[in-house]
């Protein structure tokens, strides 16, 4: 039994940290002090905000963006991806990101996509090089930028805590069938 429970918790455990947690915020654009190189100035235009939460897999090595918001923009988003550079310089893009509103022509909306780095990328991500940049038909280099953070902890994704659940559950089940005996 005691070989289970060990054996389970070393699962748990090494399950659990495959997971690390980003933040991505956005803050600046037109209206604003922001991240872009060079700064977005165009008069009348409002603060461009956002941001949401993105998961790195390190096991795979994917990085995963889920609804990752932004709002404000001078028109609607005509591009997004995933770049590589630290703040305050440009970067090559490395990967496209799908972009979804509500309406379309909207100044709003979210960010969507799974991006795998690969070790070159995971290094990058390490280093904080990597930014999620959003494009307009105004600013066709970059309307707000945000560069990826990462949080200091690890998160189980949903697929891994299911798989944790399990296997407790199993352990569980033995355990309550050599205790019948």
């Amino acid at each position: 039994m005691k070989k289970v429970l060990i054996l389970g918790a070393a699962a748990a455990s090494a399950v659990a940290a495959n997971a690390a947690l980003l933040t991505v915020d956005f803050v600046g654009g037109a209206g604003g002090p922001g991240l872009e190189v060079p700064a977005v100035t165009a008069p009348g235009a409002t603060l461009t905000v956002g941001s949401g939460l993105v998961y790195f897999n390190e096991s795979s090595l994917a990085l995963s963006v889920n609804n990752v918001l932004f709002n404000n923009l001078t028109g609607s988003a005509t591009g997004a991806g995933l770049y590589n550079a630290p703040a305050g310089a440009n970067g090559p893009k490395f990967a496209d990101l799908s972009i979804s509103t509500l309406v379309p022509g909207s100044t709003s909306g979210t960010l969507n996509g799974v991006v795998s780095l690969g070790s070159i990328g995971y290094q990058q991500l390490l280093l904080g090089n990597l930014y999620i940049n959003v494009l307009t038909a105004k600013n066709p280099t970059g309307e707000v930028r945000g560069q990826l953070t990462l949080t200091g902890g690890s998160v189980p994704e949903p697929a891994e805590t299911a798989a944790v659940v399990g296997l407790g559950l199993a352990g569980f089940a033995l355990w309550r069938r050599r205790q019948a005996k």
